[in-house]
């Protein structure tokens, strides 16, 4: 089990410190107050912007409970997928590697449930791809990663404003699988950790706007 994850690997939102990411930060927190007193959507909202790994946890609660009662809201599954992921890295961290494993294989599970109950839902093979892409390539998800990708890009499901994130996603996916094009330099910096990018604000209006709004 603790093989699902590396013994280097913390799952996190990368550290971004651009212009567009603070612009990205006060776009969430801005959100955050517009849906104050929406359990759900605060919580979704916590775990897509940066947080503390406590803010985490308590999100996770409260999606846990939450679809509990409305196990259809699969974009709260997707983020509940999420938020155990965050965790298990933050486990990983502090070398708890059994508790690690477990929520590991527990988030991985919450995420392709909502995604393939809702296989013709572009934005949750969409979220699904950013979490696949980047994980370390020992996980194997890649192949999921490059299966979303060829869903997404045939017939034009996914807006063309999210051309270079998938581009840039389905080079990572291909280098994990070990078919990328070694000449080809690689458009992520690496480190001794995987990181799922900051969001970006095409993402906010195109993805995550429609997860807190309950958009098919």
């Amino acid at each position: 089990m603790v093989m699902l994850l590396s013994t280097r690997f913390t799952l996190a939102y990368a550290d971004a410190h651009t212009d567009e990411a603070e612009t990205v930060r006060q776009t969430i927190a801005g959100m955050v107050e517009q849906n104050r007193g929406n359990a759900r959507n605060e919580a979704i909202l916590q775990i897509a912007g940066p947080t503390s790994p406590s803010d985490v946890r308590n999100a996770v609660g409260v999606l846990e409970s939450y679809i509990v009662a409305n196990p259809d809201d699969r974009y709260a599954e997707m983020y509940y997928g999420y938020g155990l992921l965050f965790l298990a890295g933050d486990y990983l961290k502090n070398k708890n590697y059994i508790k690690a494993a477990e929520f590991s294989k527990e988030g991985f599970f919450y995420i392709d449930e909502a995604a393939e109950s809702s296989p013709d839902n572009w934005r949750l093979r969409y979220l699904r791809t950013r979490m696949d892409a980047f994980v370390p390539a020992r996980n194997g998800r890649c192949v999921v990663a490059l299966k979303d990708i060829d869903f997404m890009t045939q017939n034009g499901r996914a807006p063309a404003s999210l051309d270079t994130m998938i581009s840039m996603m389905k080079a990572r996916a291909q280098k994990s699988c070990g078919v990328a094009d070694r000449a080809a330099p690689d458009q992520m910096k690496q480190s001794g950790r995987a990181a799922v990018p900051f969001l970006t604000r095409t993402e906010i209006s195109e993805v995550l706007q429609a997860a807190v709004g309950g958009e098919a």
